[in-house]
């Protein structure tokens, strides 16, 4: 992951885990991300996309 997304994920208080048991659905995995705060990443590829989904949707929401 770049450190970029790191530090913007960090700055604006999202945790993220990269351990998620495979049995969780990606609708699963929404629902933890809108409840928790925290980001649970199904595979190693799909990190940085995700990462970048919740920034902007947090970042239109303060925005907005």
């Amino acid at each position: 992951m770049p450190s970029k997304w790191r530090k913007k994920a960090k700055r604006i208080g999202i945790f993220w885990t990269s351990i998620m048991p495979p049995r969780k659905s990606p609708e699963n995995t929404e629902r933890k991300i809108n409840a928790l705060g925290h980001v649970y990443f199904l595979h190693e590829r799909e990190k940085i996309g995700m990462i970048k989904n919740v920034i902007l949707m947090t970042e239109n929401k303060v925005e907005g």
